[in-house]
């Protein structure tokens, strides 16, 4: 009997939810992590720790708190490999229904596990879950980042921040078998949003709670602010994918905003800025043409009468006349920086 008693109680104990954890050398936020969850108001979770090749000491103290609480579990990368391919391995090891994403630097509640769980048992049926969150900035302040509308396509239409967060969202597991997820394995900026889209389009049932759990940490050093041609080229290649998918035909609101965001992205290669020269034999300018072309990437309408007739040039392949607007435009910019530049 006592041997059996053991297998039904570990089948008992299974977690509805697993908190998925990449991290590159993240040894001084480790104890803090274990801490947070060791203080849970539910104690009933799985924890994947991704160790991506760090060079610290980090996995150490990972493999310490797994040894001693199976409830937490730790996967080392042998070099690293960036955050899409530790999020990828991090969903392989999962094992329960529904999983979230949490980075090493940011915080949850202490009754996150409870609060999802729940709202896993209030919508069994649901394949998403999108709660409120807050953000702290480098000085400690804290803001509170709300849920202001009723539904999905009102998101999209606003551009709302809660769109393509990952880490203030429970995904049912087993839906991401339904793309291919494997396609973020070497992108580290914008797999959250293609993850994001993703779920938005093969989710049944989203579920939008008026709660918050977790506060992300602002870092001025990460990619998101510091673009540079990799993150613009990873970004470009998942605003591709995301264009081509054929669900997006379906949903008009989605598809504007992923036009939206791509015609954004695009404008850091056509534009002036500390990142390019006027690229017109980049592979990336390139592209900007045949996605344009196909798409036709709405021009914001803020954007001013000499910027729409600069961007008419390229559209036309009229190359000597943009590239001669563009100089004026790098012109007018630099002026600008010298101007603001005396007066201060």
């Amino acid at each position: 009997m006592f041997p059996f008693s053991l297998y039904f109680a570990k089948i008992k104990s299974m977690a509805e939810i697993s908190v998925c954890i990449p991290f590159y050398n993240a040894h001084d936020f480790i104890p803090k992590i274990h801490k947070m969850f060791l203080d849970q108001s539910d104690g009933d979770f799985e924890c994947v720790f991704v160790d991506d090749g760090s060079n610290d000491s980090s996995y150490e103290a990972c493999l310490e708190i797994a040894q001693n609480d199976n409830r937490f579990k730790i996967i080392r990368h042998e070099k690293n490999m960036g955050i899409g391919q530790g999020r990828i391995t991090a969903l392989a090891n999962a094992t329960s229904t529904y999983v979230t994403f949490m980075d090493a630097d940011d915080s949850i509640d202490w009754d996150t596990i409870e609060t999802i769980r729940k709202n896993i048992t209030l919508a069994p049926n649901a394949d998403l879950f999108i709660y409120d969150y807050d953000v702290m900035d480098q000085k400690g302040n804290i803001f509170h980042v709300v849920n202001k509308y009723e539904n999905l396509n009102d998101h999209f239409k606003s551009s709302s921040n809660f769109v393509s967060r990952l880490w203030h969202k429970v995904f049912r597991k087993s839906i991401f078998e339904k793309f291919d997820i494997s396609f973020i394995k070497n992108i580290s900026f914008a797999e959250d949003l293609y993850i994001c889209i993703n779920f938005f389009l093969l989710s049944s049932s989203v579920v939008f709670v008026p709660k918050k759990y977790y506060t992300y940490c602002y870092n001025s050093n990460s990619l998101v602010r510091n673009r540079n041609g990799k993150t613009i080229y990873e970004n470009i290649e998942v605003l591709k994918n995301l264009l081509l998918n054929p669900l997006l035909k379906n949903n008009e609101a989605i598809q504007d905003y992923i036009k939206k965001d791509a015609f954004n992205c695009f404008g850091m290669l056509i534009y002036p800025n500390i990142m390019n020269e006027f690229q017109r034999s980049s592979p990336h300018f390139i592209e900007w043409l045949e996605i344009d072309d196909i798409f036709h990437l709405d021009i914001p309408a803020k954007t001013s009468f000499f910027c729409k007739f600069y961007i008419k040039q390229i559209r036309r392949h009229h190359f000597m006349l943009a590239f001669l607007l563009w100089r004026c435009l790098r012109f007018k910019k630099n002026l600008k920086f010298i101007i603001k530049k005396q007066s201060v």
